[in-house]
């Protein structure tokens, strides 16, 4: 994991050897050693969210005690736990959480919005190509080597807001 910043401003940086360090200075008193109040809730958030992404389960900041898991292969399911009750909801689309007023559909929103629908481009390989709409504009475009597309006008990022819409055109999809 890398430097992780906590809600309380605190960073929390994994060194090489196992260790951790912290931009705020442990203190000492006598032969004690310790760490502030501060640097202690950071950890306890770092430790959170090492375990939160080994079970693969996101956690609401808004609202902590709220976790999502996204079950199945393609991830077409979700599940919101309260983690305080142990209470859950289920959400196969993700439409239905968008009419609910539960703290459950406003955790799955909040994941949503977080983890927004990858798009068809987001899977293009190097070398294709693709007519994508771009700023307003259709342009034909070639995936790079690395996650951007080379058209006539330069160079955009594959996960540009700027591209509205897209479809391959080579290889040809068969159909």
């Amino acid at each position: 994991m890398s430097e992780f910043i906590a809600s309380n401003g605190v960073p929390v940086i994994p060194d090489r050897h196992g260790g951790y360090q912290f931009v705020r200075e442990p203190f000492q008193f006598g032969n004690l050693t310790g760490i502030t109040a501060d640097a202690a809730e950071a950890l306890r958030q770092f430790f959170q969210k090492e375990e939160d992404d080994r079970l693969g389960r996101w956690r609401w900041p808004a609202n902590p005690d709220y976790v999502v898991y996204a079950l199945g292969a393609e991830r077409d399911g979700w599940r919101v736990v309260n983690e305080a009750t142990g209470n859950h909801h289920f959400y196969a689309f993700r439409t239905h959480a968008m009419v609910g007023s539960s703290q459950y559909a406003a955790a799955a929103r909040a994941f949503f919005g977080a983890h927004p629908e990858p798009k068809p481009w987001h899977s293009a390989k190097p070398g294709e190509g693709w007519l994508l709409t771009i700023d307003g504009e259709e342009r034909v475009a070639v995936r790079g080597a690395v996650e951007d597309f080379v058209h006539e006008k330069g160079v955009t990022p594959w996960s540009s807001p700027t591209i509205t819409s897209g479809r391959r055109i080579w290889p040809e999809v068969a159909s």
